[in-house]
Formats: C-alpha cells, structure tokens, sequence
C-alpha cells in the first residue's frame, strides 16, 4: 500500500479544510469518512458564517477578530453559497448587558467586521417584534453541508482522494511508538487495510477522543448539544434574521431565514449520551425554543404541529490539562502526540484559519528545510453566471457557488426538461450531478445532506422524493426493492432523530402549550 503525506480522519468541515489545503501545497493526502460527509456537526450548524457577537461580550477578543476576518473571505469567496444577512436585536431582549453595552458592542463589532452596523433594514417593517429593534448588524448564512461538499472537491480538484463510508479503526504505531498510519475498513465493500501514512491528522469533530484513545490518551473535549426548530416560511415569515440574548446564560438564540424556511435554534446542553446515536432535541429544547418562537410573532400562535422537523448537533469544546486556557471556548487547538495530530475545537466560520494552522504544524514534518508554501485562498475562485445558461440568474449562482463551474457546465448540457424544479429548488440535472460526484450512498444522504429536502420540505422529504425517484434509482441503480428500503430506513431515521420528541406527542390545533 502506497504511503501517503498526510492521513485525515473526518470528512466535516475541518477534515474538508485540512485535506483541501494539504493538496493545495502538493501534499498526497487520503481523506476517510466513516459515515457520510457532513454527516456529524458539519450539517447540523446554526447555518451562521459570523464573527461571533458573543464572543466579542464574552471577552473573547481574538476568537471574535479572527472570526471576522473568515467571515468576509468567505463572503468574498463563496458567492452563491454564503450570503450576507441582516440581523435585528430587540432593545428588550439583551439579556443581561445593559443597552448601552450593547449599542458599544455593535460599534465594535461592525468596525472589526469592516460593515457599518446600522446598514440594515428597519426590523420595524416586518411581522416580528414590531415594538423596535434598534441594535442591528450584518452577518452571513450558508448551507453547512453544501460548504463541506465545495471544499472537499475542491481538495479533490488539487489532488486528494476523498472516500466516504471508510472507518478508521486502529492507530499503527511504528517501531518507535509513533503514529505511522491507521487499519481502515470499507463497510460497503468488506475490505480492511493497513494505510500508512507519513502524517495523521485526527480530525474526526466529535469524535476525536476516540482516536486519541488508541494512544491511552485522556479526553480534551466537552460535548456540547445544540438543538433547532425548523418552521416554514409562511408560518414565521422573516426578511432578515432576529436574535435575542438569554438573560440566564448570555447565549443568543436566533430565527434565521434559510432555503424557503425559517430556523430557530440554538439550545446549549450537556451531551452524555453515546456519541454512536444521532443527537436529537429533548421536549424541554423544543419546548423552550418553540416558546420563544411564540413570543416573536404572538399573533401566530404558534404550536408544535407547525414544526416541519428539528435537528440537533453536538460541539466539541476544548476541556482538560491539554487544553489549558480553552476551556469552554470555541477556538480551537492543534495537539501534537506521539506523531498523531489532532484538532480540537474549532467552528464552521474559521476552518479555513484551522486548516492552514494545521499545515504549518505538520509542514516541517513532511518537508523538513523546505519553504512553507503560500496559503491556498479560502475557497476556489468561481466564475459569475455566463450568458447562454439555461438557469435563472440566481439559481445559476447558487449552483456555481455549490457546484462549480464543471458542475455547472455539466448539468446545463442535460436536456432542457431537466433544468426546471421539480420540487422546492431542486431540478433533475443537479439531482444527476450530486450522485455522480458527490458519492451520496442512501436516500437519506440525499434528502437530508445533499439536497436539504428532508428539513425543508413536509413529510421528511418523502414527497419529494417520490417525485424525483425515476430519476433517483436511475442513477443509484436502485430497483424497486431497494427504493423501499431506502424510503422506510429514511423515514425511520427522521422519526427518531428530526421529529418533534417522543414522549409527549404533538398538540392538536395551534394552541399555546
């Protein structure tokens, strides 16, 4: 077996990052997920590319600039994939600072971040809060799965090899104690193998304590879950973001306009539970967040029959000795041990500011002597809309920011019937291009990752799917046997880990609870 530069264990985010800026500096890398891309904390983010407002009240000064500085090279780069959004907070919901702080932080915030904080929409014309937000800032939203998918073909595009539904099992010490590769096994195929690798970075999120355990390694991460509503558009109609700051842990919680949909989330909990069960939101999360839904729009009423689907994910925060001075943030750190590295902590907007610390770590290893080689640029340069498309001009540019100018091209040849939704923003050409590229192995890879339906769409996504299926099984070869396994796996999956919670059932009417 060939040995590689580099080893990544993770296929999220900061795996994606890793692999793509590895490849970019004419490193061989081999990226193994052992579930589905995106599948874990990568998919199940807040949606928000921000410079972290709290973070800045917090006292958490360099986490907030660095996280600025991302933000808008992520704006700047990710045309179609990451956009600017306006966010309002209510004057009577700035939990425990006081206006005046607040109005302060705005301020500081908008200089950081380079936009003028009072460059927003007047909150007083929507539906929501209608009593007057004077505190009001810009950010930006993003699909978080979609941003995974660009970045890890893009680290394909330079030269790494990407592979989804490969577990990595085993650490492989050489003869001197160090890491030297890791015992990795294809479920889907039945094949385990040796894979030798120069370099090992553990970049499996969560589930990083896991890897460092094959060294007797004590854990540095706390589990942290964050629960979502998901209400449609109609039912809490928003035309910019609104956020308010809990009085009791200072943490915002927001209702973000996102793919026809409206978001309201994030919780912050304990996660004890085996990190082997998808997370799910527990009834005092929905009902917390449901009730704080009502409080924004009244007249609405409301309940629990409105929720399309929920969705929870589970961060890893830095804790223990070897994280000294992390301690709860959610910056990151780069552990070197026993020639494992692992990076613990981080968040969606800074993996690019992760990616290239991990390269400067693990550079002198692999290259001894040799000049560190220029920072590849946050995402691949896309080209704008070109005159001959057969798309709209802004579904041309969201599927240049998510697909790239090759998808682009490829899906604009398919023939012109395919190029109309189907359902929701979904046309037949991207569905094609998503299966072929993007290596989805079940139907809820597609529904809930690939294409967003399962959270955007009633009924999990069923309905969409079925009217995609022709064209579904087509191109995963499915025949009708299999499509029925695959539809009621997705719905089992839906009903237990995206449902309202169990133990309670859903109220009739819209009445308050």
């Amino acid at each position: 077996m060939r040995t590689v530069d580099v080893l990544v264990v993770g296929g999220g985010i900061m795996g994606a990052g890793v692999a793509r800026v590895a490849a970019h500096a004419g490193l061989s890398v081999l990226l193994v997920e052992r579930a589905d891309f995106a599948s874990g904390t990568s998919s199940r983010s807040s949606k928000l590319v921000h410079g972290g407002l709290h973070y800045l009240a917090r006292g958490q000064v360099g986490t907030a600039r660095r996280a600025c500085a991302e933000r808008n090279a992520l704006l700047e780069a990710g045309s179609g994939l990451v956009h600017g959004l306006a966010f309002a907070i209510p004057r009577d919901q700035t939990g425990p600072y006081p206006p005046w702080a607040v109005g302060l932080l705005m301020r500081a915030y908008g200089w950081w971040g380079g936009v003028d904080p009072c460059d927003v929409p007047d909150p007083r014309a929507d539906e929501a809060r209608p009593d007057a937000a004077p505190f009001r800032y810009r950010d930006a939203v993003t699909d978080d799965a979609a941003l995974v998918l660009r970045v890890l073909r893009e680290a394909r595009g330079a030269g790494a090899t990407c592979l989804n539904g490969v577990e990595a099992r085993h650490l492989v010490r050489s003869s001197d104690g160090l890491v030297a590769g890791m015992r990795l096994h294809d479920r889907a195929a039945g094949r385990a193998w040796v894979q030798p690798a120069r370099v090992v970075v553990n970049a499996a999120g969560v589930g990083a304590d896991r890897v460092r355990a094959g060294l007797g390694l004590d854990a540095v991460l706390t589990h942290v879950r964050g629960s979502h509503l998901v209400l449609p558009r109609h039912r809490l109609p928003l035309r910019h973001a609104v956020a308010t700051i809990d009085p009791h842990t200072a943490r915002p919680v927001y209702a973000v306009p996102w793919l026809g949909v409206t978001l309201v989330g994030s919780t912050s909990e304990p996660q004890p539970e085996a990190l082997d069960r998808e997370p799910r939101i527990t009834r005092a999360e929905a009902d917390h967040l449901l009730a704080w839904a009502r409080g924004l729009a009244p007249a609405r009423c409301l309940g629990p029959d409105d929720v399309l689907c929920t969705f929870s994910g589970v961060r890893g925060l830095c804790a223990g000795p070897a994280a000294a001075g992390l301690h709860g943030s959610r910056d990151h750190r780069v552990l070197e041990e026993r020639g494992l590295f692992t990076v613990a902590g981080g968040k969606l907007t800074t993996f690019a500011h992760v990616a290239r610390d991990v390269l400067g770590r693990i550079w002198p290893r692999l290259r001894p002597g040799r000049v560190h080689p220029a920072p590849a640029p946050t995402l691949d340069a896309v080209p704008p809309p070109w005159m001959g498309l057969p798309f709209a001009s802004g579904t041309a540019r969201r599927l240049l920011g998510r697909h790239g100018a090759e998808g682009v091209e490829w899906m604009a040849a398919r023939p012109r019937d395919e190029h109309h939704a189907v359902v929701s923003h979904v046309c037949v050409a991207e569905v094609r291009w998503i299966i072929r590229a993007e290596a989805p192995r079940s139907l809820s890879d597609l529904l809930l990752r690939r294409t967003r339906l399962a959270l955007c769409t009633a009924d999990g996504g069923t309905a969409a799917a079925a009217a995609l299926r022709p064209w579904i099984q087509e191109e995963m070869g499915w025949g009708t046997a299999r499509w029925k396994e695959e539809l009621h796996a997705h719905r089992q999956r839906m009903a237990e880990a995206y449902g309202w919670p169990h133990g309670a059932g859903r109220e009739t009417g819209r009445s308050v609870a």
